[in-house]
């Protein structure tokens, strides 16, 4: 029987034989996956792009479906649901995964176009009960291939965090409304991947999750482990990340669902010092918007994220010259001016109350591109992404 804390740690550049080396080291596939049973492989697709570092290597995936197959599973499928907004479909047409089941011979499956169900939640902390996806509730095992990258709401976004893929896009928001860092813990005592490959082959440090803004960083590693928080725990501590001060990956130990003390994981292959790289953190403290006035009033990270993030875009796309006389209010404590010069941004859940004063950025997070997009006649956010992935293309 596999160690339950057992940990993995693969360097090299053949990513095939790197995935099976790193399966071998924690017993193999065989004591995971049984004959007949129905495999569901969850990837990193969070949005239409093919930039290393951002996404699932496709090359982990086909490596690991092939090790799958020889198992003999009755079925295999691919499936994701990409970030709020975003085409999942092209998002596996993009990058290269598509492919990857077509010439594995598994199915992909957008997971925003089947259906979901209402699942309790009994063990969790703060969630009574969340919609997931009937395919992963009716799996009899769970894949997770998330990749080694940092996140500017929740500092890294590795095997926990990746499980948000299983759930409607209503359900992604809920969770920010509440308490990220918990709903993810919570949803984790739902879901409970049997195993768990990390994509180290690119991974990616600053101002993650999406390449750009976020740099991508050669670390050739591919890991593997049947506990998500151990796992996430000595990926923490390689990018140079106390696994303490990660709030999701804590709040998922609290609840009973792995060990973040690296000294009672077991790892096998090399070791944390001998592939450790201190990673660039996302930045914590909010920079402003180019050519807007902010009225700040102590915002939450996941507020200041979604600003740096809005910023960042805007920067990106060449809008933020078309930016002029905008005044924006962010957080609970922000003093909302009776009148402004110019155009007026009331921003997230915290100032609903002020709604009617000016335009209105709702939600917790609220999504300031598109706010600041409505206001100007810009388009939303995904329209720019799938311009830019359309360019790539031809």
């Amino acid at each position: 029987m596999v160690e339950k804390f057992l940990v993995s740690i693969v360097s090299g550049t053949n990513v095939l034989r790197m995935v099976e080396e790193a399966l071998d080291l924690i017993g193999g596939i065989t004591d995971i996956v049984h004959e007949g049973s129905i495999v569901l492989v969850k990837p990193n697709l969070l949005m239409p792009t093919s930039e290393a570092g951002a996404i699932t290597n496709p090359k982990v995936v086909e490596g690991l479906v092939e090790i799958i197959k020889k198992a003999k599973p009755k079925e295999i499928m691919i499936a994701e649901s990409s970030m709020v907004g975003f085409d999942t479909d092209k998002a596996f047409e993009v990058s290269g995964m598509m492919e990857v089941a077509k010439k594995t011979r598994v199915k992909w499956l957008n997971l925003k176009k089947n259906k979901f169900v209402e699942v309790p939640v009994t063990e969790g902390k703060l969630l009574k009960s969340i919609k997931l996806s009937e395919i992963a509730v009716k799996s009899d095992v769970i894949v997770n291939v998330p990749v080694m990258k940092t996140h500017v709401q929740t500092s890294v976004t590795l095997s926990l965090k990746n499980m948000k893929g299983l759930l409607p896009d209503e359900e992604k928001k809920r969770f920010h409304r509440l308490n990220l860092e918990q709903c993810i813990a919570d949803l984790n005592t739902v879901v409970k991947p049997k195993l768990t490959i990390m994509d180290g082959t690119t991974a990616l440090e600053g101002l993650g999750p999406e390449c750009p803004p976020g740099k991508p960083v050669a670390m050739n590693l591919v890991m593997a482990g049947r506990n998500s928080v151990a796992l996430d725990a000595v990926t923490a501590k390689i990018m140079g990340f106390d696994p303490k001060e990660i709030r999701h990956i804590r709040n998922a130990a609290k609840l009973g669902l792995g060990t973040l003390k690296i000294e009672e994981i077991e790892i096998k292959g090399q070791t944390i010092d001998e592939v450790a790289r201190v990673f660039e953190r996302p930045p914590k403290e909010l920079v402003p918007i180019q050519g807007v006035n902010m009225i700040v009033g102590s915002p939450c990270s996941s507020c200041i994220s979604e600003c740096m993030y809005a910023g960042i875009m805007l920067e990106k796309y060449g809008l933020s010259s078309k930016i002029k006389d905008l005044t924006m209010a962010i957080g609970p404590k922000a003093k909302v001016p009776e009148k402004t010069k110019g155009k007026l941004l009331i921003c997230g859940k915290c100032l609903e109350k002020h709604k009617d004063e000016g335009a209105f950025a709702p939600g917790c997070p609220p999504f300031i591109f598109d706010a600041i997009s409505k206001i100007y006649g810009f388009k939303p956010l995904s329209e720019y992404v799938k311009q830019t992935s359309a360019r790539k293309e031809s």
